[in-house]
């Protein structure tokens, strides 16, 4: 019985060491599916930053496309009128 005594034993030290493992591992899980969400999250967010950005950039871009036209229109009005001068 001594035998089968020390094998029940080491069963049960298996059992505990691999429910401390399992343990060890679902708080590792947990804690790796938190990092996960929260990086999740910070990339929405920057998504979200840079798209605001990338409109303001555009708006930007047109604001500066439709003054720079209203300049060459004005140069082009300018230099007519200084050529009709000249003749």
């Amino acid at each position: 019985m001594n035998s089968n005594e020390n094998r029940l034993d080491r069963i049960e030290r298996l059992v505990e060491q691999n429910a401390e493992q399992i343990a060890r591992t679902q708080r590792q899980v947990d804690a790796n599916s938190q990092a996960i969400a929260t990086l999740l999250q910070t990339s929405q967010q920057m998504l979200t930053l840079q798209q605001q950005e990338s409109q303001q950039f555009n708006q930007s871009i047109n604001s500066i496309n439709a003054a720079l036209e209203r300049i060459d229109r004005v140069m082009d009005y300018l230099l007519r009128q200084q050529g009709g001068a000249d003749q």
